[in-house]
């Protein structure tokens, strides 16, 4: 069954249903709670605005007091005295007022601690007194809004009378359209004459006179002038265009979009000078580079149309270029233009007919076919006097520029010329329009104003209509508009178009909610489906539905989608509007949404049908059971009885639908002759990724076809057009959007490509790892890796997977990576043959650079940019924009254009630590495609080690990237800017002083531990044994297949011949040499003893090696059966070749080891040594031996022991060689028994009652327990291990809770707790296995228990812990068990094991009425010690009448039915007066009552002044019950007052007035009160 709710922890176990949210009452009415959170900010969309805050809202006509009111969860915020919210009123907690003030204009208070969680968290707020007044545990996906979650909104309440609790009474402030709005269509002719649409005439500003584009000037060093109505930029001087930043010269930037949006044709007409012919300086350039915008790096695969007036040839040139062919079509007049005379050079753009003309002073020169249209271009460098590549900027005067939406004629443009640049055209003159202000909040309004002169009539579009006579006009516009003004008169008609940008208002703190309603549709808690997963059975869809006014109707909407039929929401972007503008949203599928697709049938609510239980507020209704492969798409329509109306997924929901896949399972793979390539166990041992898709658009993606090609260098390759379906581990992910991935080598050959995937906010992709666990993080991207390199050498990326994992092994954080199965179901067939069907063989997937990486990895929030050699713009390369970090790039920009071999301030730009790792790695495997300028294959973060020393820019960590070129066929010489930095720095003796010895200690030892045949071997193997059981199909599908089934022809190395052989390879590359394919400037030879041979050479070459300290010798001198706890080793003396007295420090480690056979058999773990399971650290004091702990070792298993020493200069010396052996059991086990389990909890008062687990451990010997690296198992996935120092007295007891913080809440904190709890783990409510077990993996304790008798089952959820009887006992019997006398169980004692029994004697008698009177109205050290007889803290006269109940116990008595003799009791002193409480045995013989059971059950409620939850009345009762016992209770003895009686049943339902003798009555017990 799949559920679609929140993304919450799966629980190991059923929890109890919850009660109410109000810790100690019923849950009111939602109407009835005054004051509720209203609204919630959690994640705005700039990280680096502090806007988060919660908004409370007062329903009620009185205001409220909020005077000591505290958030107890998701923030800390305590309100202060006198605070108060008014009636009808809001007060808003901010984390930032100053920010709220700023941006909302809201005075808000605060500032709070803590952040509230982008993934979802618990809000609690509670009163003076504790109380819970309103809570709200909201997720980001469905059913909560999904857009709140860094897309832009808050979250608010529809309206607060709702439960606010439910995800579905909750919007987002506003949604974004989720498909591309149809623009409206454009004025026929908005120009003033002859279609003129901008004007520039350089009269001391670039202001466009017709079209309102106005131009900017970039002069950043002032030598532009503007003169006589022209603009002089004849003072550049051969400046470059390609400057990042530009920082010379002067041009003119126009307004990004104004030559693709003129439609079919137009007109380019300019008047000025050239002063200054430099070859290939551009007059005009509008398009774009391969840099993208305002970069000049080269045009070669982009689109653009410029005027040149001196072209290579020495001609002036019209040209323009199509991006995707590379080619050109030129006009060339036959001459350069002449210098300091002024031109009239008019270009006609004639789309209708193919062609563009180029006239030179009214008279045409020439003209050549279009080969684009102008809507196809990425016009965002529109620039007059820059070029898209690095050529000279233009030298002379500007004097006039129009632009037309239509082609003048040839008689057209002679009459412009004639007319000249100061033309006044007829009609009326529109001296200014405007706005007051250009950008504005939805439902704000606006003024437009005009200075028009000679007009008869005036009128404005959109919805304005007539406005002659009138200077001005108010709007309320609610969307973007684009405002056109038309002035007419007898002469003609003047246009002027100005743009208001309305944005959404994204939050509305302190005002009325913008979706609130006084009726809302129905609530949606959850959808679910269940069945339908194969095709021999239905789907029943369910959704649990509510409203408070009635729900109308349920309905389910399904869409069935046939393999080979797929239809997307989305379609994708034609090829060439793509490279027009690759970031355009993507239209709506008509065939999607139409209605006709969708089939609709009612849910109902009335048990019949696929409805399990009538009434119940859960409606389903059942789909027909569908064919193999088949995609089931659905949405849940709902109303209620006032005609509120909603569609489940909600519409900020990117994921449109639900759905589920219909699949039978994996076919054989066969070939053409019908033989079994892969069985069915092949197929099984990757995960098994589906994409569902058109085949169209997929053959589109991929481009076998050059003509679908995206060039290198343009926007377009980074645009996610395609859409598809994933399938995974029985997850749908629908309507998800995917591209081919890579720079150089995206399009090589004809077979797999790389490619990405990104998922839909809400439903983000949840892979597991090879190992089948789940990731730290979801993934917003999937990232996928052909498996060849550009020389095309077949690797399936196992040099990538082996140096990503070196990496993560040495502490540099790297990319996780796996294989997995890839099938594309584009056809109706499923393997028609062997290469047309869905199986696409073996592909890699990796992690993506972005937050989620941060987060799995263990990093600090700092920014995170992932290189892209297309560009050098540093936010076009920003992956993640931490919190606290420059947000223009200017510590990427610090990097790329200031660091270098000048640099002095290293240590405070660059962790030094992390790149000697990164280096060292690239080093030893050869990733070297890179050099200082290249801006490609890595990624910097910036550990937000923020100085003045750095700028406060951070710290620099260079993290890997495509490694695709290692491991033998590699590109260039691996010299990034760091490294030119650093060891080619001008200053040698700075340079040393930063790498010696810090570099070459990190290179020794990845030499040593690393860089060895057995562990390269075992972890190549390890990697390779993954996929080789599909190595045969992955070879069948692609190799040999025809062309247009995509193959692997071209594809040379090793890896085409076999994995095996591939292995060999990556062997001889590490430790034999050789030649592989190189490219750039380096070379492909490795020398004899490969990369090994390489390092040391490096070593050598350093001088370190004849510096650092003599390498040690290790030996083994401890218990000769090597008993894991008597391990003991012994080094040589320190020596250095420095001489005496250089002792730094020693550094002893063990690490369990396999051999190398291990990494090629699946079943068992490939153990490397890198990863020591002890290490002692650097130790200043030299000690020639060592006693390895026993948690260090597991008995049996094979362990690597080795030393190393360092000197006072800080280098370390090599590791020794190995010391090998294999760990004994150990002698003398200790003395540990598990005591006590709260498996199943019953607090109410808690959000989560399973943080109440703990379990108990007792030391049941004589001496001191060491329990550092014990563990507590089998109860859980990853044992709970203790911590390192912790000791166990004998007879002292530990705790060991699931959640630490709650446990000291409810029990104190005098006992003894471990200091971690096992957090997400839990003991099982139906019984389970729980195992204490030594370090090294013995077992030395461990139960089986049930929650079925024999076992007590109270302990199962009503209130009391699972007690052992004799801790020496079978703790596997379940006679030696008993349900814990308290509710909530006795931690860190023995719990009583006969009440009243104060002095421990094993018999309840007069010396314990002494001890309770003498310790009388004390205090005791915890609940439960000395004479507490009822755990309240207190010795009161509650305690004497547990004393005087139990008078005559003893401990012979457990097991037994009847009762010990009673004595009599002596009467209390009159000062000691006490009330009365009751209970009686039943009398039901054949349950197996224990009389003292009662006794067990019964708690008197602790005293309503303390922190102790209340008394749990109805968890005894059921207690007894569940014992065989009646027990009544009938409030507490706090209450009574003087003395009365608390009457309570008997088994036969008599009252009980006298005191009775017989084991079959009731027992009359008198409860004092507390007054004396």
């Amino acid at each position: 069954m799949a559920r679609y709710r929140d993304r919450k922890r799966s629980a190991r176990k059923a929890k109890r249903a919850k009660p109410s949210r109000l810790r100690f009452e019923t849950l009111e009415d939602r109407r009835l709670l005054a004051v509720v959170i209203n609204e919630i900010h959690y994640n705005s969309d700039e990280n680096t605005s502090f806007e988060e805050f919660i908004e409370l809202h007062n329903t009620a006509a009185t205001p409220v007091d909020l005077s000591g009111w505290e958030f107890t969860d998701g923030i800390d915020y305590t309100f202060e005295p006198g605070a108060q919210i008014p009636a009808g009123g809001y007060v808003v907690v901010a984390q930032d007022p100053a920010t709220l003030l700023a941006e909302f204009g809201v005075v808000a208070i605060g500032q709070y601690e803590g952040g509230l969680s982008n993934g979802g968290e618990r809000i609690a707020i509670s009163d003076a007194g504790g109380q819970l007044i309103d809570e709200v545990e909201y997720t980001t996906s469905f059913p909560w809004p999904v857009a709140a979650d860094g897309e832009g909104p808050s979250m608010e309440l529809i309206n607060p009378a709702l439960d606010n609790n439910l995800g579905s009474n909750w919007r987002p402030t506003y949604a974004d359209p989720l498909f591309a709005v149809e623009d409206d269509d454009p004025p026929t002719d908005p120009g003033g004459a002859g279609g003129l649409v901008h004007r520039w005439s350089f009269s001391g500003n670039l202001e466009d006179s017709v079209g309102g584009a106005d131009g900017v000037l970039v002069d950043p060093t002032g030598l532009s002038s503007y003169f006589d109505g022209q603009l002089n930029v004849s003072s550049n001087s051969g400046q470059n265009s390609n400057q990042t930043p530009f920082g010379s010269g002067a041009y003119v930037d126009l307004p990004n979009g104004i030559v693709s949006s003129l439609g079919e044709n137009a007109t380019f007409e300019w008047w000025g000078t050239v002063t200054r012919n430099r070859t290939w300086a551009e007059i005009w350039s509008f398009g774009t580079s391969g840099g993208g915008e305002d970069q000049a790096t080269g045009a070669n695969n982009q689109g653009y149309v410029t005027l040149i007036p001196e072209s290579g040839s020495g001609d002036l040139r019209l040209t323009h270029r199509n991006g995707g062919t590379s080619s050109e079509s030129v006009v060339d007049w036959n001459q350069a233009a002449s210098t300091n005379r002024e031109y009239h050079f008019t270009v006609v753009w004639d789309g209708a007919s193919g062609v563009q003309t180029l006239y030179v002073d009214g008279a045409a020169i020439g003209s050549s076919a279009t080969i684009i249209d102008l809507d196809d271009l990425n016009d965002n460098n529109n620039w007059l006097g820059r070029s898209q590549w690095p050529d000279p900027l233009f030298d002379g005067y500007h004097n006039e520029f129009r632009i037309y939406n239509q082609a003048l004629t040839s008689g057209q443009v002679a009459a412009s010329y004639a007319a000249g640049p100061d033309a006044v055209f007829a009609g009326p003159n529109i001296e200014s329009f405007e706005a007051s202000s250009d950008a504005i909040l939805a439902g704000e309004p606006l003024r437009l104003r005009w200075d028009v002169t000679d007009a008869t009539t005036l009128s404005i579009s959109p919805d304005v209509g007539d406005v002659t006579g009138q200077t001005s006009v108010w709007v309320t516009p609610t969307e973007t508009t684009t405002y056109t003004l038309t002035a007419v008169n007898g002469d003609g008609a003047t246009t002027r178009s100005l743009q208001v940008v309305v944005e959404a208002r994204r939050a509305t703190p302190g005002a009325a909610n913008a979706n609130l309603a006084a009726n809302a549709a129905p609530a949606i808690a959850s959808v679910d489906h269940a069945g339908g997963d194969a095709s021999t059975s239905a789907g029943v869809v369910t959704a649990e539905v509510s409203d408070p006014d009635g729900v109308a109707s349920v309905e389910l909407q399904y869409q069935i989608v046939l393999p080979g039929q797929y239809i997307p929401a989305r379609l994708p972007v034609p090829h060439n509007d793509l490279l027009a503008d690759p970031e355009q949203q993507l239209k709506a599928n008509p065939d999607y949404l139409d209605e006709a697709n969708w089939a609709t049938v009612t849910m109902v609510d009335d048990g019949t049908g696929a409805d399990q239980t009538a009434g119940d507020g859960v409606y389903s209704a059942s789909i027909p059971a569908q064919a193999h492969r088949t995609l089931v798409r659905y949405r849940v329509a709902v109303e209620d009885t006032l005609g509120a109306a909603a569609v489940a997924p909600y519409a900020d929901d990117p994921s449109l639908n639900f759905a589920y896949f219909v699949y039978d399972g994996l076919p054989e793979y066969l070939n053409n002759s019908g033989q079994v390539v892969a069985d069915a166990e092949a197929l099984a041992s990757l995960p098994v990724y589906h994409l569902l898709t058109r085949a169209e658009d997929m053959q589109e993606a991929i481009a076998y076809d050059p003509a679908d090609q995206i060039p290198q260098g343009t926007e377009a390759r980074s645009a996610y057009n395609w859409g598809g379906t994933i399938v995974y581990n029985g997850e749908v992910y629908d309507n998800i959007q995917y591209r081919p991935r890579g720079a150089n080598g995206r399009y090589y050959g004809e077979g797999k490509r790389s490619m990405r995937f990104r998922f839909n906010d809400g439903a983000w992709f949840e892979p597991l790892d090879q190992d089948g666990e789940p990731y730290p993080e979801q993934w917003k991207t999937l990232t996928t890796g052909k498996g060849f390199d550009n020389h095309q050498t077949l690797t399936y990326a196992l040099n990538e997977a082996i140096t990503m994992q070196l990496s993560n092994m040495m502490g540099l954080p790297a990319l996780d990576t796996h294989w997995f199965q890839f099938r594309v179901i584009d056809d109706a067939a499923e393997a028609p043959n062997q290469w047309d069907g869905d199986f696409w063989g073996v592909n890699f997937a990796l992690e993506d650079y972005d937050k989620r990486f941060l987060d799995a990895h263990g990093l600090e929030e700092g920014n995170l940019y992932k290189l892209n050699n297309q560009t050098q713009d540093a936010l076009r390369q920003l992956d993640y924009q931490a919190p606290y970090a420059v947000s223009d790039g200017s510590d990427h920009d610090y990097v790329e254009y200031v660091m270098g071999r000048a640099s002095d301030d290293l240590e405070h730009r660059v962790n030094l630590e992390q790149y000697f790792v990164y280096h060292a790695i690239a080093e030893a495997v050869r990733h070297y495609d890179y050099w200082p300028t290249a801006n490609k294959n890595a990624a910097y973060y910036f550990e937000p080690d923020y100085a003045a020393e750095n700028d406060n820019l951070g710290k620099l960590w260079l993290l890997l990237w495509d490694t695709d070129a290692s491991w033998g066929p590699s590109w260039n010489e691996g010299e990034d800017i760091v490294y030119e930095a650093l060891f080619d720095n001008f200053d040698s003796a700075y340079a040393d002083s930063l790498l010696k010895p810090g570099y070459y200690n990190t290179l020794r030892e990845l030499r040593d531990l690393i860089w060895q045949p057995d562990q390269i071997e075992g972890m190549i193997r390890e990697l390779a044994a993954t996929i080789q059981p599909l190595e045969a199909a992955d070879r069948a599908r692609w190799q040999g297949a025809p062309d247009d089934a995509g193959n692997y022809d071209g594809l040379t190395g090793p890896g085409a011949v076999s994995i095996e052989a591939l292995i060999g390879n990556m062997l001889d590359f590490a430790f034999v040499g050789g030649n592989w394919p190189h490219g750039g400037s380096g070379t492909g030879f490795v020398g004899p003893g490969g990369r090994a041979a390489y390092l040391d050479n490096v070593l050598a070459a350093s001088g370190e090696e004849a510096l650092v300290p003599f390498t040690p010798s290790l030996s083994y001198v401890g218990d000769p059966g090597m008993a894991a706890n008597e391990l003991t080793f012994q080094t040589t003396a320190f020596n250095d070749p420095q001489g005496a007295g250089t002792f730094g420090a020693v550094q002893w480690r063990v690490s369990q080891v396999t051999p190398v056979s291990a990494g090629a058999d699946p079943s068992t773990a490939f153990l490397d040594e890198w990863t020591s399971s002890w290490d002692s650290g650097a130790l200043t004091e030299f000690n020639a031996t060592t006693d390895v702990p026993a948690s260090a070792v597991t008995p049996g298993e094979t362990y690597r022991a080795r030393v190393r020493m360092q000197d006072d200069t800080g280098r370390w010396s090599h590791w020794s060689d190995p010391v090998e052996f294999v760990a004994a059991a150990p002698t003398d086990p200790p003395s540990l028994a598990i005591t006590e389990l709260h498996y199943h909890p019953l607090n109410p008062s808690l959000v989560d009652e399973d943080d109440q687990e703990f379990l108990e451990i007792l030391n049941t010997g004589d001496v001191t327990v060491d329990l550092s690296g014990m563990q507590i198992a089998d109860f859980a996935s990853t044992p709970y291990v203790f911590a390192d120092g912790l000791t166990l007295a004998p007879g002292e007891y530990i705790v060991v809770a699931r959640n630490t913080e709650v446990f000291q809440q409810v029990y104190g904190e005098e006992i003894y707790l471990a200091p971690t709890g096992y957090a997400d783990s839990n003991l099982s409510n139906g019984g389970e296995t729980v195992s204490l077990l030594g370090p090294t993996g013995q077992v030395i304790h461990s139960v089986t228990y049930t929650d079925d008798p024999p076992w007590p089952t109270t302990p199962d959820g009503d209130g009391p812990s699972l007690e052992i009887i004799d801790p020496l006992g079978d703790p596997n019997d379940p006679a030696n068990w008993r349900a814990s006398l308290y509710v909530m169980g006795s931690p860190g004692s023995a719990g009583l094991a006969i009440p009243g029994d104060y002095d421990a004697s094993g018999v309840v008698d007069q010396a314990d009425y002494q001890a309770w009177r003498s310790a009388y109205g004390t205090g005791v050290e915890a609940p439960g010690y000395g004479a507490d007889g009822n755990r309240d803290g207190v010795v009161d006269a509650a305690d004497y009448s547990v004393w005087r109940d139990h008078l005559g116990d003893n401990t012979t008595l457990y097991g037994s039915l009847a009762p010990a003799p009673a004595p009599a009791a002596p009467a209390p002193e009159a000062t000691q007066a006490a009330p009365t409480v009751a209970a009686t045995e039943s009398t039901d013989a054949d349950e197996g009552i224990d009389p003292l059971q009662a006794a067990f059950a019964l708690l008197t409620p602790p005293d309503s002044s303390d922190d102790q939850p209340e008394p749990l009345a109805d968890a005894a009762a059921a207690a007894a019950v569940d014992d065989g016992l009646l027990l009544l209770y009938e409030g507490p003895a706090a209450a009574a007052s003087e003395e009365e009686e608390v009457s309570v049943a008997t088994a036969d339902g008599s009252s009980g007035e006298e005191p009775s003798e017989s084991a079959s009555a009731s027992v009359q017990r008198t409860v004092a009160s507390d007054r004396v």
